[in-house]
């Protein structure tokens, strides 16, 4: 009884910690400012032409039920590929994130494998780093290519793909491992009866964004694993029109994740 009321405290010391980490006041969301500041960032430009792009795909794709002319089906064609062109161009001004988010995805701590002894948790940690590496490295080698050639080889865009199935899977794991921390925080306040409305908030918003990133990693992971599956053994696995509807949900909430977490209530850890 003793060791279960000493846990409880300890959960409950973690929950206050967790809630200092924000600051006490509401925060005033400037939506437009927000909007302002992501079209302005490689980031959104990117996002932003891959729209462009994909809004073009769909008449493209249903040209026979639109009964478009083929003059009308070059035009758009035409357009999407200069909006694609942008798109992949931005790419560049991406190196110096990627290279920080790889180092970000090793972020995962001991605790979450508990079951994996020590020295083999270094091991694969070591051995994912070096794969994150490689991929980023034939990266840039794909984009030195398109600058060059004005197009990247099969071996490049296979690489590239791999490393957003790769990269999406360990992001997919650290945000499962954050919204379950969140959800037993939110259970011991539960359990203590707690009526501060702030902290509520705070596990309720922070949620709901954990929520969403493992959303987004898993239709990221199934696209890309999809587009693999077809470079690597050069047969169409998945429609057309699927893939645009994979493509559409992925850019849709990626766009949704990002202004969800610049207009939560409080600041994030």
């Amino acid at each position: 009884m003793a060791s279960i009321t000493s846990a409880n405290t300890q959960n409950l010391d973690k929950v206050r910690a967790f809630g200092e980490k924000f600051s006490k006041d509401k925060q005033k969301v400037d939506y437009f400012k927000n909007v302002y500041k992501f079209v302005r960032s490689s980031y959104g430009s990117k996002k932003l032409f891959k729209a462009f792009s994909l809004s073009c795909e769909w008449p493209v794709n249903f040209e026979g039920f639109l009964k478009l002319n083929p003059t009308r089906i070059k035009k758009i064609i035409d357009v999407k590929k200069q909006f694609k062109k942008v798109s992949q161009s931005l790419d560049v001004t991406k190196i110096p994130v990627t290279i920080k988010n790889i180092r970000k995805i090793s972020i995962i701590q001991r605790n979450d494998f508990k079951n994996v002894a020590k020295k083999v948790f270094k091991i694969a940690i070591k051995v994912v780093r070096i794969i994150l590496d490689a991929l980023t490295f034939v990266g840039l080698g794909q984009i030195f290519c398109f600058y060059s050639l004005g197009n990247a080889n099969g071996i490049l865009k296979l690489s590239k793909r791999c490393f957003k199935v790769l990269a999406s899977s360990f992001l997919f794991f650290r945000d499962r491992t954050k919204y379950l921390k969140h959800s037993k925080f939110q259970k011991v306040l539960e359990s203590e009866k707690s009526k501060d409305p702030r902290l509520k908030t705070i596990f309720h918003e922070i949620k709901n964004l954990d929520l969403l990133k493992i959303i987004k990693n898993i239709t990221i992971i199934a696209l890309n694993c999809f587009i693999t599956f077809e470079l690597f053994f050069e047969v169409a696995l998945i429609s057309a029109t699927i893939k645009i509807v994979l493509s559409t949900i992925s850019l849709s909430l990626a766009v949704f994740t990002h202004f969800y977490k610049a207009s939560l209530t409080y600041p994030k850890i």
